[in-house]
């Protein structure tokens, strides 16, 4: 048996078609066709930290807008 690896490492965004086929001595064909999808992954921990600075961002403005409506009322 002949084992054939394809690297794979690399492909563009999308999917990808791949038809491997199998032929024997006598001349009988078989084939087989698999497609590789290549997704963009997140990791999960950027997910958090753009989450939090989403939430970061909101709050500093929130705290500047009382403020600001604290020292108008001031004068």
């Amino acid at each position: 048996m002949q084992i054939i690896q394809i690297n794979v490492d690399g492909l563009p965004l999308g999917a990808h078609n791949y038809t491997i086929v199998f032929e024997d001595y006598p001349g009988n064909k078989r084939a087989s066709t698999i497609i590789v999808s290549v997704l963009l992954v997140i990791p999960e921990y950027i997910q958090v930290t753009v989450t939090s600075l989403i939430l970061m961002i909101i709050g500093i403005i929130s705290v500047s807008y009382v403020f600001k409506r604290k020292n108008k009322h001031k004068n």
